[in-house]
């Protein structure tokens, strides 16, 4: 083959490769066999996923938030200067926690109790010295025989690894054994959940095991606890997840795992983000609500906890005081106190815990069709009345999708209703007799429910779950993106072969015969 035949077949070859791999994925109508239900394996009940932390119901108004939030579980701090701060050692004061679980025991909801800090709170005191062991025994006794009938759950501390206790790990451990045993000792039917470690900071969390044994330790906790929080690396949370259940399965830990710790601040960096970009990242927090819980209840963790009910409504630039799903709307100053309003995250949170509450979530329900569906994050859930909720984003170049389910064999193509979710903002597009509906998809997820009831009754068929097809197609300008940079590069790299090479006479360029 001489050198401009050559030529020709690697341009060819550069600019058809790329392409060739694109289509070779792309939607083909009979690449996927329909299926008339699915037969439930791995199946998901959507019972006490949505939780909060903080929700601070001793002021009955916030007690009425999270109850409007269908939060199943209220985790909130056990302080022992909060009991005794005002009569002295060992003379507690029980009003501040008589108020706190009144209030959610009357709403129906559950407590999760929070034991953290020592005698003189925060930041002062994030230590119970040995000393101090005895008068805190005092405490814990007096506090778990006061509230055994409102808690069910106690957390035994809060990230102890990253500066809520002040000793050495050794010395936590010690402590850990003596109060958990004690609390158990106190209410045989209370649940014991793990110290809320950071990160999840896996080392920690595996030192503490082997600090007990893996057989006293599934003894002693029942549930596995940890914080995570992926900032604007969302998708990182499944990987997190996934980091401490392959570690609790080394260990012979076959109990249910929470994260009573997860969220997104909105807080800002500089007074020109206060003013520009505020709105922006309130939206963003709304989505950080869909994409955090759709990968928990994915990696089905029994319950997940919001951090936390409201903002502090102080500094702006301080982080920790912005991780609210309701803000401040006002002063009150008749009454001294802000009267809250809900935030994006807030809506989408409600609207999401709604949808899916008793529901059922479905691993590969959706079948997705991309040229790359590692890109596509997407979940099929199906509500307590049978219409499907799908959730679903990108993170590559993927820029429009369409939807359709698959009919049951011998039965013509399902039509449904749809309703798209603006979640941020508490409303929807409602849109009837569809057999499919296209959309836009990138980074913000979208929340779709899909309705074909009517379908499967004029059918007469049961309603089952369908196979829901998510077709995505990619930006053209990407692909030429992705096609035209490595030609663009391959026809310089031979240019500047071709240009280096010595010139050379015909004959030297034959091949002579032998």
């Amino acid at each position: 083959m001489n050198e401009r035949k050559l030529k020709i077949v690697l341009l060819a070859a550069i600019f058809l490769i790329p392409m060739v791999h694109v289509t070779s994925h792309a939607p083909c109508s009979g690449a996927i066999l329909p299926r008339e239900g699915f037969d439930g394996d791995g199946a998901i009940p959507i019972m006490d996923q949505f939780c909060i932390s903080h929700g601070n119901s001793r002021d009955p108004r916030l007690a009425d938030f999270v109850e409007g939030f269908g939060c199943k579980i209220n985790r909130n701090n056990i302080m022992w200067y909060e009991a005794e701060k005002e009569n002295g050692h060992n003379n507690y004061t029980w009003d501040y926690y008589d108020n706190l679980y009144s209030n959610d025991s009357a709403r129906g909801i559950e407590s999760l109790g929070l034991f953290v800090f020592g005698r003189d709170g925060w930041p002062d005191s994030n230590y119970v010295s040995p000393g101090e062991w005895d008068d805190w025994e005092m405490f814990v006794t007096a506090f778990v025989n006061r509230y055994k009938e409102n808690l069910t759950y106690y957390e035994m501390w809060n990230e102890p690894d990253i500066g809520f206790w002040s000793g050495t790990d050794e010395e936590f451990f010690v402590f850990l054994n003596k109060t958990t045993r004690l609390v158990r000792s106190l209410d045989n039917d209370c649940i014991i959940v793990s110290p809320g470690v950071s990160g999840p900071n896996v080392e920690y969390m595996e030192k503490m095991v082997n600090f007990f044994g893996d057989e006293q330790f599934n003894e002693l906790f029942d549930i596995m606890a940890f914080h995570a929080y992926p900032n604007r690396n969302g998708e990182h949370l499944s990987y997190r997840i996934s980091q401490v259940q392959d570690m609790a399965r080394r260990h012979g830990f076959d109990g249910p795992f929470w994260i009573t710790e997860v969220g997104f601040t909105t807080s800002v960096d500089t007074e020109e983000q206060l003013e520009n970009y505020l709105d922006e990242l309130m939206d963003y927090q709304a989505t950080q609500v869909l994409k955090h819980y759709c990968q928990c209840i994915d990696a089905n963790l029994s319950s997940v906890f919001w951090y936390d009910l409201t903002d502090w409504c102080g500094n702006p630039y301080y982080g920790e005081e912005w991780f609210g799903l309701i803000t401040c709307d006002f002063w009150d100053s008749a009454n001294a106190r802000w009267e809250y309003k809900y935030k994006p995250a807030g809506h989408a949170y409600k609207r999401m815990n709604e949808l899916l509450q008793d529901g059922t979530y479905y691993p590969g329900g959706e079948l997705v069709k991309a040229p790359n569906p590692s890109e596509i994050w997407s979940y099929y859930f199906l509500t307590h009345d049978g219409k499907v909720i799908l959730v679903a984003w990108s993170r590559g170049t993927a820029s429009q999708a369409k939807v359709y389910l698959h009919a049951p064999p011998g039965h013509p193509k399902p039509e449904f209703d749809l309703r798209d979710y603006w979640y941020a903002g508490y409303r929807s597009d409602y849109h009837e007799n569809l057999t499919s509906h296209s959309f836009p998809i990138g980074n913000r997820p979208v929340l779709l429910e899909i309705d074909y009831s009517d379908y499967m009754n004029a059918e007469g068929l049961s309603l089952v779950p369908l196979t829901l097809v998510l077709d995505v197609s990619h930006d053209p300008l990407s692909i030429a993106f992705m096609v035209g940079i490595p030609s663009l590069v391959a026809i310089s790299l031979l240019h500047a072969i071709n240009q280096s090479r010595p010139s050379l006479g015909k004959k030297q360029r034959r091949v002579q015969p032998s």
